[in-house]
């Protein structure tokens, strides 16, 4: 094997064979790892140096690759990075599993992990060994109950694990959930809220904004936006506004911040949308901000650890289907006359002294709250919708306040708080 390997090889005046080359970096590691032949591993790295870029954003070349991408199938090829780095050591290669597990992440934020080779497992492994990340860990406990909701889907089960239509997609089975399991047991993510976060579908006539908080002093931290946006949306970093509301500065510019398009994906992309970070660095003065999606539909905003956060949606908001056991916060606040709240599903509501209301069953639209009994309402989704969207617009579950302001935190009563509202 190794000789005929060899041979080949020989024969070409260049130092790989075809298009897929890193696949033939792991044929030669894999070789070399069985066979123990040295001239199986100077071919591994003759043919790293020819892909290694360290210019290019994902560090390999797209000469001479199929699509004339370095993109094309990287989320297959992923997984012969992390052969290569784990045979042969070189750093280069840890440089590059970790550059390739960073795009693949942030291609597939909100996307449904059940999908031809998904990388989702293998990226969020990657990158919280590399360094633990609470947003990281937040969404691979939200991957994790999002499929298991999956599991149940009846309405259609193309879009449930029971779909998996060919061998390939069965990586979400077999290695995407005991890898985020990985990282969620390492993290206690299942346990605890380690970062702020919120994902919603929102009115088609008046879409909604987050609100985030600066503090003092903080140090750098990013805030990942995977926004709805028209398909082949030709420009990163122009799918959301950031706005500081807190400021004297007009117009309403946010200095010290900045988008960072996920310039790997302005080439080829075969699985979800790529998503903007947003780095609110240690020049970033101190105050509020709001992130507007420029498109009405699905978006996950996603900070890398806990700060104050907010959904505000005046005209309602759907919430994700797998978010459970995590509990929406709203305010009824001192003097509101007849403050009631809608909830298109079945909701568990409980009051300021987290007290269930109104019994034992759960409770379904309209529900009138009392107006002596102000502060911090808690409500937590009693039927989580499944499926492969985030919350279908078929089956959305409507959440909307009356006489009472629309603001919204997931997860901690302490990430609430009331911004500068127009």
């Amino acid at each position: 094997m190794a000789e005929g390997a060899l041979r080949l090889r020989a024969s070409l005046d260049r130092p790989y064979c075809g298009g897929r080359q890193l696949m033939e970096l792991r044929v030669w590691v894999q070789l070399y790892r069985y066979l123990g032949d040295p001239r199986l591993r100077q071919r591994a790295l003759e043919l790293l140096d020819y892909l290694y870029q360290p210019e290019s954003y994902l560090k390999t070349t797209a000469e001479n690759r199929l699509m004339h991408s370095n993109t094309y199938k990287v989320m297959t090829d992923i997984r012969a990075l992390m052969d290569a780095y784990d045979i042969l050591g070189d750093q280069r290669l840890s440089e590059m599993v970790r550059v390739t597990s960073e795009y693949l992440w942030n291609t597939r934020v909100s996307a449904w992990p059940v999908t031809y080779t998904s990388p989702v497992g293998v990226a969020a492994l990657n990158l919280y060994q590399n360094k633990p990340r609470a947003d990281v860990a937040t969404q691979a406990d939200f991957f994790l109950r999002w499929l298991a909701a999956g599991c149940h889907a009846g309405d259609d089960v193309r879009h449930s694990l029971r779909g998996m239509v060919s061998a390939s997609s069965s990586t979400a089975a077999f290695e995407v959930v005991p890898y985020l399991e990985d990282v969620v047991i390492r993290s206690n993510a299942d346990k605890e809220i380690l970062a702020s976060w919120i994902g919603f579908m929102d009115s088609e006539a008046k879409p909604a904004v987050v609100y985030f908080q600066k503090e003092e002093n903080q140090d750098v931290f990013d805030i990942t936006a995977a926004v709805a946006a028209p398909l082949n949306h030709p420009v990163l970093g122009d799918r959301i506004r950031v706005e500081c509301v807190s400021l004297s500065v007009h117009p309403k510019r946010v200095p010290g911040a900045w988008i960072m398009g996920n310039i790997g994906s302005k080439t080829h992309t075969a699985t979800g949308k790529p998503a903007d970070i947003i780095r609110i660095t240690s020049d970033t003065e101190a105050g509020i901000y709001r992130i507007v999606p420029r498109h009405q539909g699905e978006h996950v905003i996603l900070s890398d650890r806990r700060i104050p956060m907010v959904l505000y949606a005046p005209l309602g908001w759907a919430p994700l289907e797998a978010q459970n056991p995590w509990p929406v916060f709203f305010k009824v606040d001192p003097g509101a006359r007849k403050p009631r709240v809608y909830f298109e599903g079945s909701m568990w509501l409980f009051d300021p002294e987290n007290e269930r209301f109104a019994g034992d069953k759960p409770l379904t639209g309209w529900v009138d709250l009392p107006e002596d009994k102000p502060g911090l309402w808690k409500l937590i989704i009693a039927d989580p919708i499944s499926g492969s969207s985030i919350a279908r617009k078929e089956n959305a579950r409507w959440i909307q306040v009356e006489n009472i302001r629309p603001l919204f935190a997931l997860g901690d009563p302490k990430f609430y708080f009331v911004p500068p509202l127009d």
